[in-house]
């Protein structure tokens, strides 16, 4: 609660104010980052998919209350999971490519 807000609020003062040049040209990457790390840890704190490989069950703890079909559940994982994935790869790319 408390303590993920603070850490999420401290790195994203750090990646705002840094004064390295090498960090200024991709920190819009960083930023969402940033982001899309925070809301797919909170979304995957809401609802946590268990899968039983022997009977072939999978089933969501959490987004029950909510009435979500078990698909649209882990689209939204997928989803999140590869956005996070995206913008690493993307810091790595334009890090790698830029010309400082």
């Amino acid at each position: 609660g408390v303590l993920f807000l603070v850490v999420n609020i401290t790195v994203f003062f750090l990646i705002t104010f840094d004064k390295d040049e090498r960090n200024r040209s991709y920190r819009k990457y960083l930023l969402l980052l940033q982001g899309f790390s925070s809301l797919t840890d909170v979304i995957f704190s809401v609802g946590c998919p268990i899968m039983i490989v022997n009977f072939r069950i999978i089933y969501a703890v959490g987004f029950i209350p909510f009435n979500l079909r078990m698909s649209t559940c882990m689209i939204i994982f997928v989803v999140s999971f590869g956005e996070v994935i995206n913008c690493y790869f993307s810091c790595v790319y334009y890090r790698r490519n830029a010309r400082f």
